[in-house]
């Protein structure tokens, strides 16, 4: 994914493959995070912005590394908050993605600190968040 990152193709499998690998298994999560998967990810969803599939993706395996709490501070640290945002806002007409973005920002936020939280009010977020939720509240899976 590092070397291919102009290839949408190897950037939406890659992030869906990852997000298959991590789901319920946390040796391949910390595997994931020791690897450079998350930058792999992260840059996924900032070389292919316009890519609805990779950031449907890059979110869902976000999510699944943000419930293992050996991961949230790698994910925090390497900008997972801010490329969340960035989906929501570039493709917050997707109900998908919002929904996976909205899950992974969920899941990063148990169990944080205040600060974590703050960083969310800070950036003026709290207001993206529910504006996707009224965008997409008949939504019915």
């Amino acid at each position: 994914m590092l070397k291919h990152g102009e290839w949408k193709a190897v950037q939406e499998d890659g992030c869906a493959l990852l997000w298959m690998l991590a789901f319920n298994n946390t040796l391949f999560q910390i595997k994931i995070a020791d690897l450079m998967g998350i930058q792999a990810i992260l840059e996924a969803m900032a070389t292919q912005k316009a890519v609805e599939q990779v950031h449907y993706h890059g979110c869902g395996v976000l999510h699944v590394l943000s419930c293992n709490n050996e991961i949230k501070p790698k994910l925090l640290e390497a900008g997972a908050l801010t490329c969340l945002f960035g989906s929501m806002e570039e493709h917050g007409y997707s109900p998908l993605v919002s929904e996976k973005s909205c899950s992974a920002l969920a899941a990063l936020m148990v169990r944080r600190s205040g600060e974590t939280k703050l960083c969310i009010l800070q950036k003026n977020e709290l207001a993206s968040i529910i504006r996707l939720m009224t965008i997409h509240s008949s939504f019915r899976r």
